[in-house]
């Protein structure tokens, strides 16, 4: 009955009905000691805003619960709960509970957006940086095919990194396929780049014709060779931006559960 329960849960989560999961999981009085429920319970909190029940259940899933899947989401809706609430470890205490979280499960995506969700709250110049640091190097050992899973992470990390990390913007543009929005910012990428190969003629020496689907692919070579305007790195960035803005709850429950199916 439980299985069946569960599973009920779930897909109402993905459909997006948050409350009619927490209908049923009211329903269900006495739970039995580290229930798989636990976790389900604090997503449909997070997702109805209920932050303080979801931090009650989080910490129960925390005490009971063992397998890693399921204590690492746990972790994240926690990071979740604490970034939308505005409280939370700061600075150096969010720093070391980075370094901690990494060495515990991993290198995977959903610690970066732990990651990313703790570094929210940073506001020393030292911990800014060196969070950011841990951020690049991390992404940097996460393959293409696992980050391409996750493209609203890949836009969140673009925007954290920016014109800094120019190499790993370029290469986030091209796991998310970029390449493929067609919205206002996407347009304003397009004009940039016509108007920059007629003044320079440099995206034909790359065979790259002066459009966003074709330009991505080249974007490393050009980087190498010439470097990118701030022109162009801007309006990379404004794509970035667009996608974010986009953002949605239910995107983010979308993206955490890809970790939970354990995909590779």
């Amino acid at each position: 009955m439980g299985a069946v329960r569960s599973q009920r849960v779930r897909n109402l989560l993905q459909l997006g009905k948050a409350d009619s999961a927490i209908e049923i999981l009211r329903g269900r009085e006495e739970r039995s000691y580290g229930s798989p429920l636990c976790v389900l319970q604090a997503q449909a909190q997070w997702l109805t805003r209920d932050l303080e029940g979801a931090r009650a259940t989080i910490a129960t899933g925390l005490r009971e619960l063992q397998d890693p899947g399921s204590l690492l989401t746990l972790h994240v809706l926690t990071s979740c709960v604490d970034q939308l609430a505005g409280a939370g470890p700061t600075n150096k205490a969010a720093i070391q509970e980075m370094r901690q979280t990494r060495k515990r499960f991993g290198d995977v995506p959903q610690v970066l957006r732990y990651d990313l969700n703790r570094m929210s709250l940073v506001e020393d110049a030292w911990c800014a940086k060196e969070g950011e640091n841990m951020l690049a190097d991390l992404t940097e050992k996460i393959s293409d095919s696992r980050l391409a899973l996750y493209p609203l992470l890949g836009s969140d990390l673009a925007l954290r990194f920016g014109a800094n990390r120019v190499k790993l913007m370029i290469r986030l543009a091209r796991v998310v396929d970029l390449g493929t929005d067609s919205g206002k910012a996407a347009r304003e990428l397009t004009k940039v780049l016509v108007n920059w190969e007629k003044q320079t003629g440099v995206l034909s020496r790359y065979r790259a014709a002066p459009e966003m689907q074709a330009l991505i692919p080249n974007l490393p070579l050009i980087q190498d060779r010439e470097g990118l305007p701030a022109e162009v790195t801007a309006a990379l960035l404004g794509c970035f931006r667009e996608r974010s803005d986009a953002r949605s709850d239910q995107i983010l429950y979308e993206e955490m559960e890809v970790g939970n199916r354990g995909t590779p």
